[in-house]
């Protein structure tokens, strides 16, 4: 009957007659040697305690946030056409109607974008997720007012942003001036060579 786990006290502060045992058997607490103050008490000859059978679960449906990854710049011409590809990882089924596009404006405030997209989710074999759905989003009729930041969502997930480039309304990136060419080091004369001492007899 004493084969259990204990827990140390530390009593600090307290009356004499207030003070509890230093040494008090924890049942209810989970524990292990090394952390909380825990340890356990093994009794030869005594068979182990049984454990309560944990709970029948797929591990990975306990991680809920899904992984979004797209490619953070896309660039596209004025009357043009971009195409941008993501994907979604996750683990349970994936509900296609919690995915939106939004571009962000001033101060990071979420805009309706004008991308629309199509998704397509299917199971994997194993791994660290169970379901990946595919999406490719695209915008015609590009024009410079669509050159903005964008986020991927799934429900209140987001990735990170990614950039819609309008090349031919960026300006011009001022051109550097070429480095200066260094002259060359001047060349060190070689070191006297110095005479053999000679040997003693």
């Amino acid at each position: 009957t004493d084969q259990a786990r204990y827990r140390i006290k530390y009593n600090c502060g307290k009356k004499e007659e207030e003070e509890e045992e230093i040494f008090e058997r924890d049942v209810e607490k989970s524990g292990h040697g090394g952390r909380q103050g825990h340890f356990g008490l093994m009794v030869e000859d005594c068979p182990r305690p049984t454990r309560e059978p944990r709970p029948d679960y797929d591990k990975r449906e306990s991680v809920a946030k899904p992984s979004i990854r797209v490619r953070p710049v896309h660039q596209g011409q004025t009357e043009g056409k971009v195409i941008v590809d993501f994907w979604i990882y996750g683990n349970g089924a994936l509900d296609e109607a919690a995915v939106s596009i939004v571009k962000l404006g001033r101060n990071r405030t979420e805009e309706e974008s004008r991308f629309v997209f199509k998704l397509a989710t299917e199971e994997t074999d194993g791994g660290r997720y169970s379901h990946i759905m595919k999406g490719r989003a695209a915008m015609d009729d590009l024009a410079c007012e669509d050159m903005s930041r964008y986020l991927v969502k799934y429900g209140d997930y987001a990735s990170r942003h990614f950039s819609d480039l309008i090349v031919d309304s960026m300006e011009p990136r001022p051109t550097r001036e070429p480095r200066p060419t260094r002259e060359p080091r001047p060349t060190r004369e070689p070191r006297p060579t110095r005479e053999p001492r000679p040997v003693e007899k």
